[in-house]
């Protein structure tokens, strides 16, 4: 996607949250962010100066609606969207494969030894979880000043700076569920014709119990590969609790690493 087109959509988002009136873009704009993986990071992680964590989240909320029903309607899309849909789906077959990959050469990471159902959830769970971890801590580092020594990570998914206590556990819970929502099977009751409906549901969803073992499976991984997480590297353990492991951010010139290559290496 080019960034002219990046540029334009981040604009008109930033411009709806500069408003007192509710949160809403055109729809050609929330077309670019199926088709765009970068945009939808940025969504993901953006807090407007000013905004907590949770009110931003609470003013994207109809904007959010707004998109998943988009990507729900039954208009043909033209040849540029189709475009941008079959390219996200390579996108997303690539990265299943390279998490398949991954947990196949690493048997401690099987699923089942972690109960995780995964009758009920896309292979891509794993990478979108860590992937939730990574922009976390991310936003938490741009809120830094001086960068610390380290980052720390627990099995249970809180957060430190250094030894101080940052994001509870239960908020990087809550964010691994957000993000994991789009890997779940539906189950056939679910499956309702009406939009709202379909969408109610969506929201009143919650599987903490998951969201646990996936903090703990995300901490495991990480040991097993030090430099899993895309933006950070596993420097070592917390001498006063084993379950914590220390970060470092990854400095690199071009952005980014790309996530394929981190889960196939």
């Amino acid at each position: 996607m080019s960034g002219s087109a990046c540029d334009t959509f981040k604009a008109a988002i930033t411009a709806a949250f500069g408003s007192s009136g509710p949160v809403d873009v055109d729809d050609e704009q929330l077309l670019h962010i199926h088709g765009c993986e970068r945009c939808l990071e940025w969504l993901d992680a953006f807090v407007p100066e000013g905004l907590s964590d949770g009110q931003a989240t609470d003013r994207l909320m109809s904007l959010i609606e707004k998109i998943d029903a988009l990507a729900k309607t039954d208009l043909l899309p033209d040849a540029t969207v189709r475009a941008l849909h079959e390219q996200r789906d390579r996108r997303e077959a690539e990265l299943e494969a390279a998490v398949l990959g991954f947990i196949a050469r690493h048997w401690e990471l099987d699923p089942v030894l972690h109960n995780i159902p995964m009758e009920r959830f896309e292979p891509l769970i794993f990478f979108t979880a860590l992937d939730a971890v990574n922009m976390l801590i991310g936003r938490v580092v741009s809120r830094q000043g001086p960068q610390p020594a380290y980052y720390g990570l627990r099995d249970d998914g809180q957060i430190f700076v250094e030894d101080a206590p940052t994001i509870p556990a239960a908020g990087v819970q809550r964010e691994i569920l957000e993000f994991i929502r789009d890997c779940r099977i539906v189950p056939e009751e679910e499956k309702v014709e009406d939009l709202d409906e379909a969408l109610r549901l969506e929201r009143a969803w919650r599987d903490d119990e998951t969201c646990t073992k996936l903090a703990r499976w995300i901490v495991l991984a990480v040991r097993l590969k030090p430099d899993l997480m895309r933006n950070f590297r596993m420097i070592g353990t917390a001498a006063h609790d084993p379950r914590v492991i220390l970060l470092l951010p990854i400095k690199t010139g071009t952005g980014d690493r790309d996530p394929v290559s981190l889960w196939n290496e």
